[in-house]
């Protein structure tokens, strides 16, 4: 048995990356070590429930809730996939790494801790790690975005390279993305300088240099890798649900004999309501039942639904996939992870982030299939009747899901994170 020590965990809400941070955190309170959270006030109370201290960012971004007002990303503003990447890069992940570093550190004077982990979203946490000398590692909440051999770049979703041809095109994809991020490090590099540490090459040498790297993540669900980066460690999906999700109300789905369907998109908001509508639409015409959840980012939001489609603000997607035929979703780490572990094929529409990536992963298994989120109401049913109607992908979905569920009941996260106790 480890002794009891001390873990900073510092993490910024994005949405669908917190419940399996805060998981994380519920792991190791579980196991008898002390955890404190820094990260943004919307997250309090769910730092509270995983039984951990709470702290704010204080010159960090701080989301006071989960209002669309809130969002310090912002990327259904534009459409262009690098324009979003670069606010991710800009608002979140290297832009305020100076503050975000300066907030840790101050956390470390007022109380010191054993191990540092951060989040993989943000990378001043992980300065302010590297500069005091203490074990620090990455947690990331869906597949790795570090560069590794056999596995497409991450981002535009890509099967593996199966020709010279695609690997060369693949390695200038990775370059491409390696520069596009290099913007900014003259900004990376002064926060580093700023707390004594040498400049970098690439900005993703910060992350790749934790003592330990984490993919809350199912290796089998992963492409094949030709060989791994000697700090990551496939953890096995995290999924617990979010501490704003209420208890499943009985009379939620809609009664009758035919197929289920879960309608599941983004925590957060990415201009998603009228694929929703879209899918409803098709749902309507379809001889099935539907539950459609919206989450906190739509909240409130109207739309015309059917007797047979119930739209709910939320519910356990646990509960509902119990019972589910197939799940529509905008393909979100979680979402996929937690419909594969009940063996329920998925019909995919990714928008962005790290959803193209799990997507192709899913088709590649024979899980589910993949529209573009423009596709019109015919087009998802006409995949839906498929989902249905198939049994390959369920047969797949539930062949997947027994390796997630292993992944899931060992006890790697916590082993891994204990790993990094010094002596």
């Amino acid at each position: 048995m480890t002794p009891a020590r001390d873990y900073l965990f510092a993490l910024c809400d994005a949405g669908g990356n917190a419940p399996p941070m805060l998981g994380a955190v519920r792991r190791l309170v579980g196991r008898g070590h002390r955890v404190r959270v820094i990260a943004d006030t919307s997250l309090a109370a769910g730092v509270a429930k995983a039984g951990a201290a709470f702290l704010p960012w204080t010159t960090a971004p701080n989301r006071p809730d989960q209002s669309v007002a809130s969002d310090v990303m912002r990327d259904w503003e534009v459409a262009d996939p690098m324009q979003r990447l670069a606010r991710l890069r800009d608002r979140v992940m290297i832009g305020p790494a100076a503050r975000y570093a300066a907030d840790v550190t101050a956390a470390l004077q007022a109380a010191p801790a054993d191990v540092v982990v951060s989040s993989d979203l943000i990378f001043g946490p992980m300065i302010a790690a590297e500069a005091t000398g203490l074990p620090w590692a990455v947690l990331s909440s869906n597949l790795c975005y570090l560069p590794i051999p056999g596995i497409p770049p991450f981002g535009p979703g890509l099967m593996p390279a199966r020709s010279e041809v695609e690997r060369r095109q693949a390695a200038e994809m990775q370059a491409g993305i390696s520069d596009f991020l290099g913007v900014a490090l003259p900004i990376l590099n002064e926060a580093r300088a700023g707390f004594g540490l040498r400049p970098l090459d690439n900005p993703l040498d910060q992350p790749a240099s934790a003592h330990r790297f984490l993919a809350a993540t199912c290796r089998d669900f992963d492409f094949p890798a030709e060989s791994l980066p000697p700090a990551l460690r496939y953890v096995g999906p995290i999924l617990d649900e979010p501490e704003w999700i209420e208890d499943m109300v009985p009379n939620v789905v809609p009664e009758g004999p035919e197929p289920l369907v879960l309608v599941a998109f983004s925590t957060t908001f990415q201009d998603h309501i009228g694929v929703i509508q879209r899918v409803i639409d098709a749902l309507d015409s379809l001889s099935a039942r539907a539950v459609v959840t919206l989450g906190p980012a739509l909240d409130g939001a109207r739309l015309r639904a059917g007797e047979r489609v119930a739209v709910v603000a939320n519910a356990s997607h646990d509960h509902l996939l119990r019972k589910a035929d197939a799940v529509v979703t905008h393909a979100g780490h979680g979402t996929v992870m937690r419909a594969l572990s009940n063996g329920v094929p998925l019909l995919c529409l990714p928008m962005g982030r790290d959803q193209h990536d799990n997507a192709i992963r899913v088709v590649a298994h024979g899980a589910g299939l993949q529209l573009d989120p423009s596709a019109t109401s015919d087009t998802v049913r006409s995949a839906l009747l498929r989902l249905l109607a198939e049994p390959s992908f369920r047969d797949s979905a539930r062949r997947l899901g027994e390796a997630v569920n292993r992944s899931i009941r060992s006890s790697a996260l916590v082993d891994a994170l204990e790993e990094c106790l010094p002596g």
